[in-house]
């Protein structure tokens, strides 16, 4: 996998959003920009042959799966952006607690649009994910908010070159 390019030590990043919120977008090009490695809930559901399963199970599963693949290149001293809704404070946990045993700095992305952005987003069919506006709201009905720093990114208002270079200006400070 990659090496970190921009950073002396290895950084922990969630991307969270709602489904159709931009998030993947963001994360893959932001993994890009640091050379990190990105790992995406709805590829790893892929990978599981659990497409189309959406069961608390298969969802712990998968949750499960994007941990360990994080932290094994945690361990290998690459940093790591994980994009995911993360809608559940239990499902951001594990990895604030991976952070801390790891030594590495943990930054949270969450990535919003307007309901209507995300209806037309959603309404066209994309490459990995099944969630449509109905999926959208379902998880925006059970979103619980972050407690923890985070940072907000709007997908939006903001292009994603200007998402990417508000993203490294945050991050500069953990160098």
């Amino acid at each position: 996998m990659k090496k970190n390019a921009k950073h002396k030590r290895p950084l922990l990043i969630l991307v969270a959003g709602l489904p159709g919120s931009g998030k993947t977008t963001f994360a893959q090009r932001l993994a890009d920009a640091l050379g990190a490695s990105h790992f995406n809930s709805d590829l790893v559901r892929e990978d599981m042959g659990l497409r189309g399963v959406y069961d608390e199970a298969a969802k712990a599963k998968v949750y499960h799966e994007l941990e360990d693949r994080c932290k094994a290149e945690l361990l290998e001293n690459h940093s790591v952006v994980i994009d995911a809704t993360f809608y559940k404070k239990q499902l951001r946990q594990p990895y604030v607690e991976m952070a801390a045993i790891a030594g590495v700095p943990m930054v949270a992305f969450v990535v919003t649009a307007a309901e209507s952005i995300i209806r037309a987003r959603t309404s066209k069919p994309r490459l990995h994910t099944d969630a449509d506006f109905e999926v959208y709201r379902r998880i925006k009905a059970e979103f619980e908010p972050f407690e923890t720093p985070h940072y907000n990114l709007d997908s939006g208002q903001e292009s994603p070159e200007e998402m990417i270079t508000l993203a490294l200006t945050f991050l500069e400070d953990l160098a």
